[in-house]
């Protein structure tokens, strides 16, 4: 834990028997002393690392920036906390229609032997960008997908969720990004997963 919980360790429920049962370890956070009584109170290990200002309620409130690129990486390709991180990013019904969509996609993914890691972050990313402004979202087509621009307005958020996830999340995975960029049009190399994604944005329950 940060150097902030541990120097109020001796507030937590069963601090004592807590401190018998495991080996705490503490590391430097920033903002708080790198020394406590607390410390030796409880047993702590202390790691000597430069302090962190990261923290874990901002990170899952959408704060993607704090993370270490590599930390970022990681958790995007393994499903982590997504669901938690775009919540801010969109409406309260398109939220929920995101976290419906990527719990059949990962079913859908599932039965057809495919991985079904895969299709829930497809299916809980596959709008991401459904809602950015209007100035940005044209400025981003211009510059990556001009081919595109002269499409409906409504649909740009297929290729601009994959810009998205690629660019803000680090997901490279490019089975993942091709799904979000047919969920809505499909196209002539849409792959499986794609198939699934596109299935579960249409079928999703929500949308009665």
């Amino acid at each position: 834990m940060g150097m902030d919980q541990a120097c109020a360790f001796e507030k937590w429920k069963s601090a004592k028997d807590i401190s018998k049962l495991v080996q705490l370890v503490a590391f430097n956070r920033g903002g708080y002393p790198e020394n406590h009584e607390n410390l030796k109170k409880y047993h702590f290990l202390k790691m000597d690392n430069p302090a962190i200002t990261a923290s874990s309620t901002e990170i899952k409130d959408g704060a993607i920036q704090m993370l270490d690129p590599s930390v970022l990486h990681y958790i995007s390709l393994h499903g982590l906390y997504l669901d938690s991180m775009i919540k801010n990013r969109m409406h309260k019904k398109r939220y929920l229609h995101s976290l419906s969509v990527a719990k059949l996609t990962a079913e859908f993914a599932k039965n057809n032997g495919l991985d079904e890691r895969k299709g829930y972050i497809a299916g809980v990313m596959h709008d991401v960008a459904k809602e950015m402004p209007i100035e940005k979202a044209l400025k981003l087509m211009q510059e990556y997908y001009p081919e595109y621009i002269d499409k409906p307005k409504p649909i740009w958020h297929q290729w601009l969720s994959s810009y998205v996830c690629e660019k803000e999340f680090l997901i490279d995975d490019k089975e993942i990004l091709k799904a979000i960029e047919d969920h809505t049009t499909a196209s002539t190399t849409i792959s499986k997963l794609g198939k699934c994604l596109y299935c579960a944005d249409k079928l999703d329950p929500l949308r009665g």
